[in-house]
């Protein structure tokens, strides 16, 4: 599983329901958060979700920024050298010394 290719796409994970239940759960401070507070954020969800089909319906898409295509470009060069020689402790060190470890959202 670990090493399979890299994903295509830059998404977290690939199960959808495991994104909605974590970005939902980032929603709240509290164990049982107010009834208004969760209506509030599930209208804000639904507000989102139409967003994104009417702007997939009119067929404009998410152009990824400058430092994530760079990364994108590296995982894969490192992926494809990997393929060629098989040298899996090459192929770990170069994706690990692309990651910030204070942070899991920069890349260096």
């Amino acid at each position: 599983m670990w090493a399979a290719p890299p994903p295509a796409s830059s998404a977290r994970t690939t199960n959808g329901a495991e994104s909605f239940h974590s970005d939902f759960n980032k929603q709240f401070y509290a164990p049982h958060p107010n009834m208004r507070l969760v209506i509030s954020v599930l209208k804000g969800i639904q507000a989102e979700s139409d967003l994104k089909i009417t702007s997939i319906k009119k067929g404009v898409t998410n152009v990824l920024k400058k430092p994530t295509r760079d990364l994108l470009a590296a995982l894969d060069g490192l992926w494809q050298q990997y393929e060629q020689d098989g040298d899996l402790l090459n192929y770990l060190d170069g994706i690990s010394r692309r990651y910030n470890l204070n942070n899991d959202d920069d890349v260096v």
